[in-house]
């Protein structure tokens, strides 16, 4: 996991354990979102650990999945070529078929 500074600390615990509405305004960046995005995506890889064998091919999709939010949202708008690149990417019955299975629901 990386080694954030102070402001960017701050930002990640408010937005993981404070309610919605911050008491001191809208502190929303690219930078803030991309450290969150990323910080939520280490923990998710790190949690893997804790996981047994069989829950972890199920995990895996989770990660992916926060991992491509993580580069996706590095940007003001889309980027093409990532974007199509991350949907060039996926297989059918990959993340979101297995995630599916993960929260009980069969139809999307």
């Amino acid at each position: 996991m990386s080694h954030w500074d102070l402001c960017t600390l701050k930002y990640i615990v408010t937005h993981v354990f404070c309610p919605i509405q911050l008491p001191d305004g809208d502190d929303h960046t690219i930078s803030n979102d991309c450290s969150l995005a990323g910080a939520i995506a280490a923990a998710a890889r790190l949690f893997t650990n804790h996981l047994g064998q069989a829950n972890r091919p199920l995990w895996h999709s989770i990660s992916r999945m926060l991992d491509n939010l993580r580069d996706i949202i590095q940007f003001e708008s889309l980027d093409g070529p990532r974007t199509i690149s991350q949907l060039d990417s996926m297989v059918v019955g990959g993340e979101l078929s297995n995630n599916q299975s993960i929260l009980g629901t069969h139809n999307v």
